[in-house]
Formats: C-alpha cells, structure tokens, sequence
C-alpha cells in the first residue's frame, strides 16, 4: 500500500474433496455405449456423461 503497486501472490490450493480424490465406482449398469479401439488393444465406453477407456482383456 505504501507504494501503491500490485505484486503477485503465490497461492496453492489443496483439496481432499470427494470428487476431487481418485474413486473407483461400479459403472456398469449405466454404460450406453462401446466400442473397441482400432488396435484392438483398448476399449471405450460411456458411462454417466464421461467417456472411459480400459485395456481389453
């Protein structure tokens, strides 16, 4: 204030909030779609609005 200039302030912030945190939940009764990579390798499929993509096995 003394100088009337503005500077940056670093700030980092954190969060442990549920959504924010690593989950596993069971999708399956909710999957609208699939479809298997060209490769062969990996599959896709959707689920609750959000794309998901797994490794065939």
């Amino acid at each position: 204030l003394a100088t009337e200039q503005a500077s940056p302030i670093p700030i980092e912030i954190g969060s442990s909030l549920p959504a924010s945190v690593p989950h596993f939940r069971e999708v399956e009764e909710n999957v609208q779609g699939a479809s298997i990579s060209p490769s062969g390798k990996r599959v896709v499929f959707d689920a609750r609005g959000e794309l998901f993509t797994v490794p065939r096995k």
